[in-house]
């Protein structure tokens, strides 16, 4: 039943991204552009697809698009004094594989450290927060990508007592 529900979850997710309504697009231009009745508006829809797929892949539109997400919640550069009652960074996983005998810095991907940069940078700015790392399995067979976060915090020094694991989410929301 579990996994029916991640399937269908995981195929809902793909049709409602950008790139799955791109996929639908061309798609359904190449398939009307077969048929003599609607072969005009079947390369409209291939011109129409083609064109927002190059809208979307030029970074600067992208990067305006996320802006008006990220405007409201600035970085915290120095906290002020009313930041003391501060318990919990959360940090939250991107991607990472677990290598036995490679370093935490090259099993990770940029992005998970660049988010424990600034968990680490919060941490010291916070005295006396924990740490709350999220991320779960991605591949069977490795640890959770939270577990390799955590050994990458403790090289650079936070205290295991001062982390807590969470590995079983697979998303965000989770």
């Amino acid at each position: 039943m579990a996994s029916i529900q991640e399937f269908l979850k995981k195929a809902l997710e793909l049709i409602v991204s950008p790139m799955g309504i791109l996929v639908f697009l061309a798609a359904l231009g190449i398939a009307t552009s077969l048929s003599r009745k609607h072969r005009r508006a079947g390369h409209r829809l291939l011109l129409c697809s083609s064109l927002l797929f190059f809208i979307f892949l030029f970074t600067p539109l992208a990067e305006y698009l996320i802006l008006g997400l990220e405007r409201p919640y600035q970085p915290l550069v120095k906290p002020p004094a009313s930041f003391s009652r501060i318990e919990w960074i959360v940090i939250l996983a991107g991607y990472g594989e677990d290598h036995a005998g490679f370093p935490p810095t090259s099993t990770l991907s940029d992005h998970t450290i660049c988010n424990l940069t600034e968990g680490l940078r919060l941490y010291h700015l916070i005295p006396g927060a924990r740490i709350i790392l999220s991320g779960g399995v991605l591949r069977t067979g490795d640890r959770p990508v939270s577990a390799q976060m955590a050994d990458f915090l403790e090289q650079m020094g936070v205290p295991a007592e001062k982390l807590v694991v969470e590995g079983k989410s697979q998303n965000t929301y989770e």
